[in-house]
């Protein structure tokens, strides 16, 4: 396999702001301690998406004061949803976008994100079916 594959790279990222309140307001969510996941299914896309998803990571100013904990974080669960991208569901005609938010601030490891990452990403799986 090659790393690409593996990647997530522009195509894959939210940035607008309208497309991460939108999930906000009207996507579902689900949480694992200490990640919660808000996710939405779109018809629509707003840009190309090979993949059938995009991703968004945030972490509260009000939670990591210092922007060295903020970027630690969203590293640990960049990372985590790279590994485990294959996890994610698909739809035929459909988007999904996702927006993974760090709720709390005793993420120590790797291993406690990429957990709940991995339970959250099989709920959605579940719940999609």
């Amino acid at each position: 396999m090659s790393s690409s594959n593996l990647s997530l790279g522009l195509s894959k990222k939210i940035k607008k702001s309208d497309v991460i309140s939108k999930v906000l307001k009207q996507g579902k969510r689900k949480s694992s301690h200490p990640i919660r996941i808000h996710y939405l299914w779109e018809s629509t896309r707003y840009r190309y998406v090979a993949s059938g998803f995009e991703v968004g990571f945030i972490a509260p100013k009000r939670i990591y004061r210092k922007a060295v904990q903020r970027n630690h974080v969203k590293r640990l669960m960049r990372e985590s949803l790279r590994h485990n991208q294959g996890l994610i569901p698909k739809r035929e005609g459909q988007y999904l976008q996702l927006l993974v938010v760090a709720t709390r601030q005793d993420i120590e490891t790797y291993e406690d994100v990429n957990q709940a990452i991995v339970n959250l990403l099989t709920n959605i799986v579940i719940l999609s079916e």
